[in-house]
C-alpha cells in the first residue's frame, strides 16, 4: 500500500494514506529510497493519517530505486542548447 512519510523520527513516523482503516495494526514499513523495512505498530489513527511506533530495528534490503537530484541552479533557455 503506497504512503507518503513525514516527521519520522526514531520511534516512529507520520504517515499520510488514502484509506486508514485499509492498514493492519501491525505491518512492516519499506522506505524504498532509504532500503530499510521497520516493523511497526499503529498508535494512533485519523481519516487520512496514521501514527506508527517502531516496534524493533530498520532491517537493510536491496535498493529499489534510485534518488535523482536535479541541478537547477541555471535557468533553461530556448535561445541555446543545453550542454550535456
Amino acid at each position: 500500500m503506497d504512503c507518503t512519510v513525514r516527521d519520522m523520527s526514531e520511534s516512529g513516523c507520520r504517515l499520510l494514506v488514502a484509506d486508514t482503516m485499509a492498514f493492519p495494526d501491525c505491518f512492516e514499513l519499506l522506505t524504498e529510497i532509504d532500503a530499510i523495512l521497520v516493523p511497526c505498530v499503529v498508535a494512533r489513527r485519523s481519516a487520512k493519517e496514521l501514527g506508527v511506533r517502531f516496534t524493533g530495528p530498520g532491517a537493510p534490503i536491496a535498493a529499489r530505486r534510485e534518488q535523482i537530484v536535479a541541478d537547477h541552479s541555471t535557468k533553461p533557455s530556448l535561445r541555446r542548447r543545453p550542454v550535456l
